[in-house]
């Protein structure tokens, strides 16, 4: 049985109520959908595809360090999107 939301007075406490009924995947796909949103209107815009994934790494890895100050993400989540940001500074650099 999940727990009731309760008395909710914030923004966070909305997250961590959600990620908590989500079992802790709200704010992982809510910023890898920040991520594919970036992605896409990036391509609109007609830049090459490794300069958008990293544009799109830094601005999602930049979102989830702030989630993180929050304590609404973990640090393994940080660290993959951080690795996903390193990579894609690495594959926009060799091409």
């Amino acid at each position: 049985m999940l727990p009731l939301p309760g008395n909710q007075t914030g923004m966070i406490g909305i997250f961590e109520y959600t990620n908590l009924i989500t079992n802790g995947w709200f704010i992982p796909l809510t910023i890898f959908s920040f991520f594919i949103l970036t992605f896409i209107a990036m391509k609109q815009l007609k830049y090459e595809t490794p300069r958008i994934m990293l544009m799109s790494g830094f601005f999602s890895f930049f979102l989830s360090l702030l989630v993180w100050g929050a304590g609404l993400l973990s640090g393994k989540m940080l660290l993959l999107i951080f690795a996903v940001f390193i990579a894609s500074a690495i594959w926009d650099y060799t091409s």
